[in-house]
């Protein structure tokens, strides 16, 4: 308060870490915020040297985020996109051609808490994740029933396990073939053919995974013990199996 009350005349009153090694931020922003700050330097974010809370957060205005929001206290899309951006540039452009995206229903913060270690709000196998909304009678998957026939018959669910109808697996497939667990994953939500990996092969070019094969424990030809295999490099193997991708994914239409 004191610092307010000199106008904030030549820094006087205040702590300033702005010349304190990396790290000095978080320690002040504690002081007050120990919980947020506690979690915050167990991510990669933090730990990465690359990031720390004045990223996301400015102290002289309003609500105390970098971008101007509606609300204040939290960013919007927009803003979520701008400060994301920075870094997560590809996955935001992605995000912005999603239904998610354009009927502005939700933002990065509801998969993504930058305050915790794994930086997920639940973990991505978890399909919970995207039940906490798509969970409705309004979106179509509000009973076990029509979720199985979204998945299929051959795709036993397992909302909160780590089984083989994974929300995530189908509609945010890595963007390559190795080393997939630290691969960028598909951000625009929608599914990816296997007639596109298919087309990509017969333009002389090296298919990525598609929403059905190539996903390492899926109908994956190099993992032993996934599903029944289909060679991601294969024409005739994508052919087949996009018979049966065109089977699945649809929601019966329902009358109450």
């Amino acid at each position: 308060y004191e610092h307010v009350r000199a106008g904030g005349l030549n820094g006087v009153f205040i702590e300033n870490p702005g010349e304190d090694p990396f790290g000095a931020l978080p320690d002040l922003c504690a002081k007050c915020h120990a919980e947020e700050v506690a979690g915050f330097k167990t991510t990669e974010h933090f730990l990465s040297g690359k990031v720390s809370c004045n990223s996301c957060h400015d102290t002289h205005k309003t609500g105390g985020m970098r971008f101007s929001t509606e609300n204040g206290t939290s960013l919007d899309t927009p803003g979520f996109a701008k400060v994301c951006g920075e870094c997560h540039n590809n996955e935001v452009n992605e995000f912005a051609k999603s239904q998610h995206a354009k009927l502005d229903v939700l933002t990065c913060a509801a998969c993504h808490n930058v305050h915790t270690t794994t930086t997920f709000t639940a973990k991505p196998e978890d399909n919970r994740l995207c039940l906490q909304c798509h969970g409705s009678y309004l979106l179509g998957f509000d009973r076990e029933e029509t979720i199985q026939a979204h998945v299929g018959d051959v795709h036993p669910l397992d909302p909160e396990g780590t089984g083989s109808a994974r929300c995530t697996t189908c509609h945010m497939p890595p963007a390559r073939r190795n080393n997939q667990d630290e691969a960028p994953h598909g951000h625009s939500m929608g599914t990816i053919a296997p007639a596109d990996s298919a087309d990509a092969i017969a333009a002389g070019k090296t298919p990525a995974p598609n929403s059905c094969a190539g996903i390492t424990g899926c109908h994956d030809a190099g993992t032993p013990g996934s599903g029944t295999p289909y060679n991601l490099d294969s024409i005739d193997d994508n052919d087949s199996l996009q018979t049966v991708y065109e089977t699945l994914g649809a929601v019966p239409v329902r009358t109450r």
